[in-house]
C-alpha cells in the first residue's frame, strides 16, 4: 500500500542524539535536592515520571554540560529491560540530565517530538527497535541505529493534528493507570485491615474447614475440544485452558478454590462444573464453618509459599488462618473485599479497551488511512 506521505530517516530532521554518563562515584553522588537525573526508570512510555527521581550537585551538573535537556526534548531508553521506552521533556522541566540509559534526540523543527514520542511507543517503533536488536535479546541501541529510523513523516501542521489527537488517549489511559494503582493501595490496605487475628475470631489449620479433591482424569492436549460446555483448568494456564463434553470426568462442587501446585496462586472457581487439565492443579474443597471466598482472601493477605512441590499440599493443610465467628460476618467482610476486586477489575477491562482503541486510531492515523485536518486558529483585528 502507497502511504499518502513519506517515510525518512530520523537524523535528517534532528540536532542532536546522544546520552550521558553515570556521575562519578555513582549512586553515593547522588543528593538530596539540585538538579535531576533522568534515568531509565523515570522514562514511561509516552510520560516522564519524576516522583523517584534522583539529584546531582549543580557542579556536576555542569561537567556533564553535553547531556543537558531542554523542554521538547524526546528521551529514548537504549538499554535494559526498557529499551525502547520514550517520553518528551515537559515544558515544566528546565534544569535536568540524563545518565548513559537514556538517549536524547533534538528536534529541528521538521519533526513534530510528541509525535515521535507516540510513533517509537507504538507497534510500529518497538517493531523498529526490536529489529535492531541481534540474538533474540534486547541489549542497546547506539546512536547510529536511532539517526537510521524511518519515521513516517506527515506535513508538519497534520503532525501536531495527530499528536494532539493520540496525546487526549495517552491522558486518559495515564489517569485510568493511576486510579486502577491507587485502588489497588487501598485494596491491599482493606485486605490487612479486615484479615487477620481479632478478638473472637478463632484460629484453625485449613485442613480442618477443608479437604482435597482428587480428580477422576486429567486431560491431555487431544482430549480438548473447541466446542465443549465443560471448562477444563490447567496450570500452565492458570485458568480455563480448553473444553471438553466428558461428562465422567467433571468435578461438580459449589464452594472450591483451586491451587496451583508450583505457584502461590489461588484462584477463585467460576464454574460449578469443570475438569482438570494437566499435573498441578488441585482442588479444595471448603467445608461448613467457612466461606471459600473468605479462605480465598485470607490465602491471598497470607499466601502460602512452598518450599517444593510436593510438600505444597502438606504445608497448605497446616496454614493458619484466623475464623470469624459467623458465617455471615465472613460474607459482610468477602463482600466488601469482592467489591472493591471487581472495582479494579472493571478499570482494567476499560484502560484496555482504550489502549486497543488508540491502537487502531494510531494506525490509520500513522499509515495515512485517516488524515487529519490541523484546527484551523482564527484571528481578530
Amino acid at each position: 500500500m502507497k502511504l499518502p506521505f513519506p517515510f525518512t530517516k530520523l537524523k535528517k530532521h534532528t540536532i542532536k542524539i546522544g546520552s550521558g554518563v553515570t556521575p562519578r562515584g555513582g549512586e553515593a553522588a547522588y543528593k538530596i535536592s539540585g538538579i535531576p537525573l533522568i534515568r531509565s526508570q523515570n522514562v514511561l512510555a509516552n510520560r516522564l515520571d519524576l516522583s523517584n527521581v534522583a539529584f546531582i550537585a549543580d557542579e556536576e551538573h555542569e561537567k556533564m554540560s553535553g547531556s543537558k535537556v531542554i523542554p521538547g526534548d524526546v528521551l529514548l531508553n537504549i538499554t535494559g529491560a526498557s529499551i525502547g521506552r520514550s517520553c518528551i521533556v515537559p515544558p515544566t522541566v528546565h534544569d535536568a540530565n540524563v545518565n548513559q540509559h537514556v538517549c536524547i534526540i533534538r528536534l529541528n523543527n521538521s519533526l513534530d517530538g510528541k509525535l515521535l514520542s507516540i510513533y517509537l511507543n507504538s507497534w510500529y517503533g518497538q517493531k523498529l527497535i526490536w529489529s535492531f536488536q541481534g540474538g533474540g535479546s534486547r541489549e542497546g541501541l547506539n546512536f547510529q541505529q536511532i539517526g537510521s529510523f524511518d519515521i513516517p513523516l506527515p506535513p508538519l501542521p497534520e503532525q501536531k493534528a495527530i499528536a494532539d489527537s493520540l496525546s487526549v488517549w495517552d491522558e486518559t489511559i495515564d489517569r485510568v493507570e493511576r486510579l486502577i494503582k491507587a485502588k489497588e493501595k487501598r485494596f491491599k490496605w482493606l485486605l490487612r485491615s479486615l484479615i487477620g487475628e481479632k478478638d473472637g475470631w478463632r484460629n484453625v489449620k485449613l485442613g480442618e474447614v477443608s479437604k482435597v479433591l482428587i480428580p477422576p482424569k486429567k486431560f491431555q492436549k487431544e482430549d480438548y475440544l473447541p466446542d465443549g460446555n465443560y471448562p477444563i483448568i490447567d496450570q500452565s494456564q492458570n485458568d480455563i485452558a480448553g473444553w471438553t463434553n466428558d461428562k465422567d470426568s467433571i468435578i461438580n462442587v459449589n464452594s472450591s478454590l483451586i491451587i496451583f501446585g508450583d505457584h502461590t496462586c489461588i484462584t477463585k472457581i467460576t464454574h460449578r462444573s469443570f475438569a482438570q487439565g494437566a499435573d498441578g492443579v488441585k482442588i479444595l474443597n471448603i467445608l461448613n464453618g467457612a466461606l471459600p471466598l473468605f479462605v480465598y482472601f485470607c490465602l491471598l493477605a497470607n499466601p502460602v509459599i512452598p518450599e517444593g512441590y510436593k510438600r505444597h499440599f502438606s504445608v497448605l493443610k497446616n496454614k493458619i488462618i484466623a475464623l470469624p465467628p459467623s458465617i455471615e460476618e465472613q460474607k459482610q467482610i468477602a463482600g466488601r473485599l469482592s467489591d472493591a476486586r471487581k472495582e479494579i477489575d472493571i478499570l482494567k477491562k476499560m484502560m484496555e479497551k482504550y489502549k486497543a482503541q488508540k491502537r487502531g486510531l494510531m494506525q490509520k492515523m500513522l499509515t495515512g488511512q485517516w488524515r487529519v485536518k490541523p484546527a484551523i486558529v482564527e484571528t481578530y483585528d
